[in-house]
């Protein structure tokens, strides 16, 4: 059986999980504690997740990369071909990569919430001190900051249009694919702001895309609906 080690509160580890639920591919799902620098440098030469282990015992990393390897292996459902344009994921990446300063602003604070983190105190220390790099401030700080740094996302990003136009066809491209686990990995933590309120459209959307996989990310585990 296929292995994918993971951290739950990590996006690009989440599109993994979410796309091997909706493909119904059987995989032993191995949460690292954050502190581990022994595993993913054994497997992957480097701290980093996801690290995905074939059954052939090939060791993929990237989460696009282990995505399209998905694809080729269990065509059906597809997330790629046939399921959206390339221009068009290739611009929602673009598009969601110049907010991602503000995003992250945000959502680390929310991924201390998360089970491997929150539980753990070494662990949570070690995050902190890496969020705080990034963005010169206090986790504190940015806590503090969280409605104006909303406000501004919301904003910049249109987020109520954007959320109008995935209610009008469900999914980015009409139909489920890539350019949805990527929106929901990357800003469904945005549920979990205290305070903020996004646009129901973008909430249900949410749910609908982890419910079509089978997945919900909120606990950090898999869970069938």
């Amino acid at each position: 059986m296929a292995t994918l080690y993971h951290y739950p509160f990590c996006p690009p580890a989440q599109r993994v999980r979410l796309a091997l639920g909706l493909k119904g591919v059987p995989a032993e799902q191995v949460a690292l504690a954050y502190t581990d620098l022994e595993t993913p440098i054994e497997l992957a030469g480097k701290k980093q997740v996801p690290i995905f282990v074939t059954d052939a015992e090939e060791v993929l990393l990237e989460s696009e990369a282990i995505l399209r390897r998905l694809d080729r292996d269990v065509p059906e459902p597809p997330l790629f071909e046939g399921a959206v344009e390339p221009d068009d994921y290739a611009s929602l990446k673009r598009w969601m990569e110049g907010f991602e300063p503000l995003v992250d602003r945000l959502r680390g604070p929310v991924q201390l919430g998360y089970a491997g983190l929150g539980d753990d105190e070494e662990a949570a220390a070690y995050f902190r001190r890496q969020v705080e790099s990034r963005h010169g401030a206090q986790l504190e700080e940015l806590v503090n900051a969280r409605y104006a740094d909303y406000r501004q996302f919301e904003a910049e990003a249109e987020l109520k249009r954007f959320a109008n136009l995935l209610a009008k066809g469900r999914f980015f491209s009409g139909r489920l694919s890539a350019a949805d686990l990527l929106v929901v990995s990357e800003w469904g933590f945005l549920r979990w702001v205290d305070g903020v309120s996004p646009p129901l459209d973008l909430l249900y959307y949410f749910e609908r895309v982890e419910e079509a996989c089978g997945v919900k990310l909120a606990s950090g585990e898999d869970a069938l609906f």
